[in-house]
């Protein structure tokens, strides 16, 4: 669990985020300060109205665990809880200097490291890499892709062919947008970096994005966008935790 002060566009009372370790999902929290010590924190699902789901009162004691009790309004169970202090998990950048493991799928065009005890998940469709950090999943500080087959093809009357993300397909070949509010053509149309390996091609370009939390717009992020090209195969995958663009690697033959 992470807690702090809310910031924007919540700016007032506490927001956070919870998980369980046997799914890893991510329930959003916000709440106040009851007083000092005190704090009372409600989930957020999406799929309830605010303040529904269930309610988590803790005292946070200057040292030692944190305890307190959950309470479900749908249920009407009461559970006590007990957190441990931990310190807040590594970055990737940090983490993957230790034990590692290795994403390489036949169905995907590319392979890459990542840390052992991060979260991933892949299918033939989709992929999410996620540290345990809660607060890394409040921010949506993940890698995500999906998967799928058939280009687009410029031709005289439609030259710019939007794709996936920002990349577009041109008759001179793929350009990326750079921004939230840019389009192909335009002055912040630009070709992506690329590197080929064979009939690979990993195309990747820094963007900016609007950024939205469970309380709204929170402000323009950053972040990667890579487009991995194998004939007709395509990867497209947006990157907030990575911390070079050489770890996306071709698929090895």
């Amino acid at each position: 669990m992470f807690v702090e002060a809310a910031g924007y566009p919540k700016n007032e009372g506490l927001w956070g985020v919870y998980y369980r370790t046997d799914d890893w999902t991510p329930v959003p929290m916000e709440g106040e300060e009851l007083e000092p010590g005190r704090i009372r924190m409600f989930e957020l699902l999406p799929s309830l109205s605010s303040r529904t789901g269930a309610r988590l009162d803790l005292t946070l004691p200057k040292r030692g665990d944190v305890s307190g009790t959950w309470w479900s309004f749908e249920e009407g169970q009461t559970r006590a809880v007990r957190l441990r202090r931990v310190p807040q998990p590594p970055s990737y950048e940090t983490a993957i200097t230790k034990k590692t493991r290795r994403f390489a799928d036949p169905r995907w065009p590319f392979e890459f490291s990542y840390p052992a005890d991060w979260l991933m998940s892949a299918s033939a469709e989709s992929l999410v890499l996620r540290s345990h950090d809660p607060q890394a999943m409040l921010s949506g500080n993940t890698l995500t892709c999906e998967r799928g087959s058939g280009l687009p093809v410029a031709s005289p009357d439609e030259p710019f062919k939007e794709f996936r993300g920002s990349y577009y397909r041109t008759r001179d070949g793929w350009m990326v947008a750079a921004g939230p509010a840019s389009n192909c053509p335009g002055s912040s149309c630009e070709a992506p970096k690329t590197r080929r390996h064979g009939a690979t091609l990993i195309m990747s370009a820094a963007t900016s994005y609007r950024a939205h939390n469970p309380w709204g717009y929170a402000g323009i992020g950053e972040g990667m966008q890579y487009l991995i090209v194998a004939g007709n195969e395509w990867a497209h995958c947006f990157d907030g935790v990575l911390d070079s663009e050489a770890r996306i690697q071709p698929k090895a033959p």
